[in-house]
């Protein structure tokens, strides 16, 4: 009898140690892997164009859609990346005097892109862009290669995000990693973009996020 009861003690006390052993590993989490920084930027006009820094992190002005504006855009180097709607441009080409560009890494999750190629960046060109309703478009400049990361939904006017991994130039020759996450906001209006990223200040390739 004092065998059994013996047996009965150490079987609650091994199960009251993994329960709390349990509780220990839920209290003190592993740290998740260092990923880049988040911003949010309402394109939601048709004649605006959101133009963003990496550097400062923060959207640096608008501009319309308009051959004036963008003339005058084009010139400027306090800007990387812009946005209309989802149309996406950067700094490079038809559309600015930096040295931008963008590459499709073929990834869809931030923390696999680790470094950045050196060549091989697609500049701006000529795009066709919606700038009023019923359809009115102009052609201005944008970046082909970035725009795939949304479509329009065939019959539908919703849009639909497809889950890239970009890396852009910047007007000054360094490199930044994005994933363009959404396109609306919680309220379903357009325009709202969600865009994770890592900015690499130092000027180097390197792109390492995870730990």
């Amino acid at each position: 009898m004092k065998k059994k009861n013996y047996l009965l003690a150490l079987v609650a006390c091994i199960m009251l140690g993994t329960i709390f052993q349990s509780c220990d590993e839920n209290d003190n989490p592993e740290p998740a892997p260092k990923t880049g920084k988040e911003a949010v930027i309402s394109a939601t006009e048709w004649n605006k164009w959101h133009y963003f820094s990496f550097a400062t992190g923060e959207e640096v002005g608008v501009g319309d859609t308009s051959e004036e504006s963008d003339a005058e855009w084009k010139t400027r180097s306090d800007w990387d990346i812009a946005f209309h709607m989802g149309s996406v441009r950067t700094n490079s080409g038809l559309s600015g005097d930096g040295q931008g560009g963008v590459y499709d890494t073929g990834e869809t999750e931030l923390n696999k892109v680790t470094v950045a190629m050196e060549t091989g960046y697609t500049v701006d060109e000529a795009v066709k862009i919606l700038i009023a309703m019923p359809p009115q478009y102009m052609e201005a400049g944008g970046n082909t290669v970035a725009n795939t990361w949304f479509s329009r939904i065939p019959g539908e006017m919703d849009y639909q995000v497809h889950d890239k991994i970009f890396v852009v130039k910047t007007a000054d020759g360094k490199y930044a990693k994005i994933h363009l996450k959404e396109i609306y906001d919680d309220l379903g209006r357009a325009g709202i973009i969600t865009m994770e990223y890592f900015y690499q200040a130092d000027g180097s390739v390197n792109l390492q996020t995870a730990e």
